[in-house]
């Protein structure tokens, strides 16, 4: 299916004279159709929650042959709802915040992010492409931490490499770990195959001088309201 361009029809014009000589002549001309519009998306931020959300596509022009188009997709499969109204789904997916499908029936990852919205159809140029929507972080919380020995259930020991395992919700790829007393920031280590957000995961490895409880603090940037979430737990770290 192509887009931007306009389609041509060839006719033939036939005229003959009173002796019935005839000439034909071939001729193309240009199919315009309406070029779509796009006043709105709603909502207009969409917050990883682990379920399927729709964005609804307002505008003037659309027909049972239009496409939706995000940033960096490939036309995406496209609801038809009527001439004024068109609706896209993000599903919840394992490699990012979201996945929508294209028309080719491929899946697009989407993170937390800010994508420009607009509409193709064949016949007509491409919609206005000034309007967005917003993919979010979901905020985060903590129902446990447990301090482990690196890649094993052992209880963590000063001055050895130790990794944390958190349970809670709203875990992503975004969430950031912070180790307060010992000024530590960890990375993901590694999440369970789930589509987003996890409800567990294990940081990179650490090690602290001494025993004690410690506060592990995280924190997920990209929030719906702007800003950063956060969340602290506390584990503990064996004599």
């Amino acid at each position: 299916m192509w887009y931007g361009s306009i389609p041509s029809e060839s006719f033939q014009i036939k005229v003959t004279d009173s002796t019935g000589q005839s000439a034909i002549q071939q001729y193309c001309l240009g199919v315009f159709y309406p070029t779509p519009q796009v006043n709105a998306a709603n909502p207009t931020v969409v917050t990883a929650d682990g379920t399927a959300h729709k964005i609804t596509v307002t505008g003037l022009n659309f027909t049972d042959a239009s496409d939706v188009l995000v940033t960096g997709t490939a036309p995406l499969l496209t609801q038809f709802i009527d001439v004024n109204h068109l609706a896209i789904t993000l599903q919840p997916a394992t490699n990012a915040l979201f996945a929508v499908s294209t028309t080719s029936s491929t899946q697009v990852p989407l993170g937390a992010t800010s994508m420009n919205i607009w509409v193709a159809e064949p016949g007509a140029y491409f919609s206005n492409q000034n309007l967005s929507f917003r993919i979010a972080d979901p905020a985060p919380s903590i129902t446990s931490v447990q301090a482990v020995l690196n890649n094993s259930t052992s209880p963590c020991t000063p001055n050895l490499n130790c990794q944390l395992i958190i349970s809670g919700s709203g875990l992503v790829f975004d969430t950031q770990y912070f180790i307060n007393g010992i000024g530590r920031t960890l990375q993901l280590g590694s999440f369970p195959a789930a589509a987003l957000p996890w409800s567990s995961v294990t940081t990179s490895s650490f090690s602290v001088p001494t025993a004690g409880t410690y506060t592990v603090v995280i924190s997920n940037p990209n929030q719906a309201s702007t800003g950063t979430a956060m969340a602290q737990g506390q584990f503990t770290v064996s004599p």
